[in-house]
């Protein structure tokens, strides 16, 4: 154990504690805390000499900024600015307290009197640095075109998940017009990814309880999910816009990501499908969204599903660049933001998005049915089968699981273990269960749900069924991307 010694600074009118053992308290410069703090509160043109330089250029890497941000790397971990006032009027006062932790590493965390969060800064050495460049430190990095993963527990990733990514990213080059600049730049400077084994570590990296956050100080993606394309598309949008406001209409910032990227855990035809269950069925409407005041009193579940079908709809029928323009008109300050609404009249014609949802809803991924096939590819002797139609596979079963041929040696699915526990995962591709009025499809190597059946969505007036009719159903054969479904087995 440690010999604790405390050294009191009185510096800048404020106290500085630093409790640790007698050797590590020269290895922290006490005027670095100090003027770091000082430059925090009263001098931010110097900050950025205090920042690592590899890190501070990773920040710029991309070159996206924000209008009105001036240190992007303190974005969500900055002092309010009212907070600095009242410090400089000396209505509120602060203290320093500085630990050593190892590595040569050390955090300062500056307290504030009265009702306010403290806040908490990791330096290497003399120079700060960000909670994820120090709870990561550690972690595998893997390198792929569009990518620096840095993966905390190597099992749970897999290399496709990385072709998955790499796909996402070029189709959204590709959606988003990226001119070659901008295409030769992310392939130099890179994505980085940071894959989370549990909650415990995101919110070290973030200071958030999140599943995955698209983390604006340095462009970072870190997340629980092996493939989160919803915080992906948030970086890819701006990238494409390079400068704009931080804050964004949330109809259009979370629309757009749902509309191109799904949800954390799912697949955006599953998020679109409900959209276009609510607006079919009269639950709600996209003229209800169009607020900020609005969009966040509803149930995320239902205003991200509405306005991701909507985005998808606007940018199909309008064209990505008057999409963006759209987007763009509609970013600003927070109190811009509060105020704002999106004018309907700058909006295609309310009939031409009925229609659009209609058809999205024409030919879902699962349905029922009361067919019988004896074309069985699969059986356990019994009652579950599996059957090949053209365009669909027909399937009477509660529980299945597809082995492709590939597996990806020392892999492990957290999905498997969710839904099967204690058994062992044997590199299976895909999970189907069905019960409870539910039907899902997993994909276990990126852990996303891939389709979805819920009796109460199926229509605006659904039927109650037959006791196990729910095991009789048709899944879209592009749901397993072309795998042999005789691999299927039942659970």
């Amino acid at each position: 154990m440690f010999r604790q010694k405390t050294v009191l600074f009185i510096l800048f009118g404020i106290i500085i504690i630093h409790s640790d053992s007698f050797p590590q308290i020269e290895k922290f410069p006490m005027n670095c805390a100090a003027g770091f703090v000082h430059a925090l509160l009263w001098r931010s043109d110097s900050l950025p000499s205090f920042v690592l330089p590899a890190e501070l250029s990773v920040s710029k890497r991309l070159n996206i900024s924000y209008q009105g941000v001036q240190n992007k790397f303190l974005i969500s971990n900055d002092v309010e600015n009212e907070l600095k006032a009242r410090i400089n009027n000396d209505s509120v006062k602060y203290e320093i307290r500085t630990a050593y932790l190892k590595d040569d590493y050390h955090s300062i965390t500056l307290s504030f009197s009265g009702n306010y969060s403290p806040k908490v800064y990791y330096f290497h050495g003399k120079y700060l640095v960000s909670p994820v460049y120090y709870y990561s430190r550690n972690w595998k990095r893997i390198e792929s075109p569009h990518f620096i993963f840095v993966v905390s527990n190597p099992e749970s990733f897999n290399e496709y998940c990385i072709d998955r990514l790499e796909a996402f990213v070029d189709s959204m080059a590709k959606l988003l017009n990226y001119s070659d600049e901008l295409k030769c730049r992310l392939k130099k400077e890179k994505i980085y990814y940071y894959l989370c084994n549990n909650d415990d570590e995101i919110r070290s990296l973030t200071g958030f309880q999140t599943m995955g956050m698209y983390y604006l100080p340095y462009d970072y993606i870190i997340t629980t999910y092996n493939c989160h394309l919803h915080e992906l598309a948030h970086l890819l949008i701006n990238y494409k816009l390079q400068n704009n406001s931080l804050y964004t209409h949330p109809f259009l910032q979370e629309g757009f990501a749902v509309a191109t990227g799904g949800r954390g855990g799912k697949e955006p035809d599953i998020i679109l499908e409900m959209g276009a269950y609510l607006q079919t069925c009269e639950l709600m409407d996209y003229t209800e969204l169009i607020s900020r005041e609005q969009f966040l009193s509803v149930d995320a579940s239902m205003s991200y599903s509405l306005s991701g079908l909507y985005n998808r709809f606007l940018i199909d029928k309008t064209g990505i660049d008057n999409y963006l323009t759209l987007y763009q008109k509609h970013s600003g300050n927070p109190d811009d933001i509060t105020r704002m609404s999106i004018d309907t009249s700058s909006l295609p014609d309310r009939s031409e998005f009925i229609k659009y949802t209609n058809n999205y809803l024409s030919a879902p991924d699962i349905k029922l049915t009361d067919i019988n096939s004896s074309d069985t590819l699969a059986s356990d002797g019994h009652q579950d089968s599996i059957s090949d139609l053209p365009g669909y596979i027909h399937i009477i079963a509660d529980t299945l699981l597809m082995q492709p041929d590939k597996e990806f040696s020392g892999y492990s699915s957290k999905k498997f273990t969710e839904l099967f526990p204690g058994r062992t995962y044997r590199g299976e591709k895909y999970a189907l269960t069905a019960g409870n009025d539910e039907i899902s499809v997993y994909n276990l190597y990126t852990n996303n749900l891939i389709a979805k059946y819920v009796l109460a969505f199926s229509g605006c007036r659904p039927k109650p069924l037959p006791k196990g009719s729910i095991n009789n159903f048709l899944i879209k054969k592009s749901v397993f991307e072309g795998d042999d479904i005789s691999q299927a087995k039942k659970n």
